[in-house]
């Protein structure tokens, strides 16, 4: 099963998220979806994050992003875990 993780909120926000699926498993493969399709639901969802090589996902956060957006993605993400 996919792990969502739990992230602390450092001093100064960051500009990108990233993360793996499942750290234990080879990422996206490990529930039988391919980051590509994930990328691309999130897409269809208003969700916008990109894959990057071996299986990671990453998201641009920043100013222009409220807790509205982290939650829908978090909400995604548990979907598909």
């Amino acid at each position: 099963m996919a792990t969502v993780p739990t992230m602390a909120r450092p001093s100064a926000p960051p500009t990108c998220m990233t993360w793996l699926l499942n750290p234990e498993a080879s990422p996206a493969s490990a529930i039988g979806i391919s980051d590509i399709e994930i990328v691309k639901g999130a897409e269809a969802a208003g969700i916008v994050i990109r894959n990057l090589p071996d299986g990671w996902l990453r998201a641009s956060i920043g100013w222009w992003t409220d807790e509205g957006d982290i939650d829908r993605l978090l909400e995604f993400l548990r979907v598909r875990a």
